[in-house]
């Protein structure tokens, strides 16, 4: 009973330490943007390695032969890899200069 309590403590108080550089005056917001989104790539691409490809593998191989379930995981690894440079290099021809991707991603006002 105690161990999912300090669980969602521990998720709680994530939560709040991560609103912390809203309230802290910085000159270049720009950057700490850019390393708040690098991060959470690194995350996203740790949980896909670690955990979701793996998961995949055992699933698939509960109906397909070893081989096959490990080239249908790689083939979805990079077509998933491909549409993101498909759709990053249309958006980049889309949107030449950096002020326009900046104006595009934050220019709405919630």
């Amino acid at each position: 009973m105690l161990y999912p309590f300090i669980l969602t403590t521990l998720a709680g108080l994530s939560t709040m330490f991560g609103t912390l550089p809203i309230f802290i005056k910085i000159k270049n917001k720009d950057t700490l943007i850019a390393l708040a989104c690098a991060f959470a790539s690194g995350v996203m691409v740790c949980v896909s390695i670690l955990d979701l490809i793996p998961e995949s593998i055992k699933y698939l191989g509960k109906n397909y032969n070893g081989f096959i379930v490990i080239i249908f995981s790689f083939m979805a690894i990079f077509l998933g890899i491909l549409v993101k440079l498909i759709f990053l290099s249309c958006m980049l021809f889309t949107y030449s200069s950096l002020d326009s991707i900046k104006f595009f991603f934050f220019s709405t006002r919630l």
